[in-house]
């Protein structure tokens, strides 16, 4: 499985050449001479790479990342570049870039990092998604469910649970019930596989 692959340049050599190279592996491909033009026209909520210049006029590749890392977005940046500094390096990969290459480009080199790039976003995507679904779910139980979890996860029987709460031990396995239901898990054991991330949402 694959994502598209977004080249930002303003010089069309590059672009030629580039967009050339990876359609010849069998990558989709779209290309942008500028950073507005690409803001314009691409979802970035959907997992991508984005091959990017840095120096470019107008928004330049450095506050084209900027603005990306500040949406939280599911794109993983490459940097293409033939002026790099060790300011703008270090810069660049402090807010998050996975790989910085030196014009002209090595075709294998770059080809290994556009693969990196793509698993690495398709793994945020996925990540972000069971995250999303996680909360939907939490979303739909009730005060008292809620207060069964942790006692779940601690392996408590019902009636131990029922004690604890002071509630009847028939109530406790209907709460125990429509929470599994809710949760889409049918033991315990489950529930506890995600029980960190379904008790950082409750705090």
């Amino acid at each position: 499985m694959s994502c598209p692959v977004y080249l930002v340049d303003d010089d069309i050599a590059i672009i030629d050449s580039v967009s050339w190279l990876l359609e010849g592996e069998g990558l989709d491909v779209y290309t942008f001479p500028d950073a507005e033009s690409f803001l314009s026209q691409v979802d970035t909520a959907n997992p991508g790479v984005v091959l990017l210049d840095i120096n470019m006029p107008g928004i330049d590749g450095l506050e084209l990342q900027k603005t990306l890392c500040e949406h939280q977005t599911c794109l993983v940046i490459v940097f293409l570049t033939g002026h790099a500094n060790v300011e703008i390096t270090k810069l660049a990969f402090k807010r998050g870039a996975n790989d910085l290459l030196q014009k002209p480009v090595n075709g294998e080199e770059l080809c290994n990092a556009v693969t990196q790039a793509q698993d690495l976003a398709l793994s945020i995507s996925m990540s972000r998604q069971s995250s999303d679904d996680l909360k939907a779910k939490v979303a739909t139980l009730t005060e008292r469910e809620k207060d069964l979890i942790p006692l779940i996860i601690q392996g408590k029987t019902n009636k131990v649970i029922a004690d604890e709460l002071c509630i009847a031990l028939r109530t406790a396995e209907i709460h125990r019930h429509n929470l599994f239901k809710k949760m889409g898990v049918s033991s315990g054991i489950q529930l506890a596989f995600e029980g960190q991330r379904i008790l950082e949402l409750l705090s």
